[in-house]
């Protein structure tokens, strides 16, 4: 009994001590090197497009023409362990004048391997929605009487995958009565270092079979 007392305690404090071992996968995430690292996806402009100046990013949804559309930026961040992580960022600000319609028309949102997010004005998110599909499914409260201003979000990303796609984004369901504008800014996706993975998972089944 003490020493399966005292083997729980050590991988308790070795795990402790190795989950601050992370690893920033994100490039560029504080915009200080303008647009680089991020590929712009612009669907649809009719007056869309993004802006990098300031240490930050400026986004803004399209507007004027038919049919729906979204302004994105995107990178896919390295994830050597395939574990689990944490992202986090700020919204500066969202601003749209399309705050006259119940829903609204546009929404920033966050896009995870592509499982977009609408974003809410309490930090928290709202999944499911799908940039361009011309719906407001998945919108969340932030497009509501903006304009918003610097709210900090975090989210966690599931474990298994290599390459993490981190998007951020503008979507249009009508492309008329105005463009939301998005500012982001302090995008930080963190993952275990590969060996504190493997050391964290075989401390895992070490406790596992002790218990058994």
């Amino acid at each position: 009994m003490v020493k399966r007392v005292l083997m729980v305690a050590v991988v308790a404090s070795f795990a402790a001590s190795t989950a601050m071992a992370t690893n920033e996968v994100i490039t560029n995430g504080g915009f200080g090197d303008g647009g680089d690292g991020w590929t712009i996806n612009n669907v649809n402009e009719n007056a869309g497009g993004v802006s990098f100046g300031g240490g930050n990013v400026t986004i803004t949804g399209p507007d004027g023409g038919a049919g729906s559309g979204f302004a994105e930026i995107f990178q896919n961040a390295a994830n050597p362990s395939e574990a689990a992580g944490t992202l986090t960022f700020d919204v500066i600000s969202y601003t749209s004048v399309d705050v006259g319609f119940t829903p609204a028309f546009d929404s920033p949102y966050v896009s995870v391997n592509n499982a977009g997010s609408g974003l809410n004005a309490d930090g928290s998110l709202s999944p499911g929605l799908t940039p361009g599909a011309g719906d407001q499914a998945g919108y969340g409260d932030l497009q509501v009487a903006p304009p918003h201003n610097n709210i900090s979000y975090s989210l966690d990303v599931p474990a298994g995958s290599s390459n993490i796609r981190v998007g951020f984004g503008v979507d249009s369901a009508d492309n008329l009565y105005g463009s939301g504008v998005l500012t982001i800014d302090n995008v930080s996706l963190k993952v275990p270092e590969p060996t504190t993975a493997a050391l964290l998972a075989l401390g895992g089944c070490a406790l596992l079979r002790r218990r058994r």
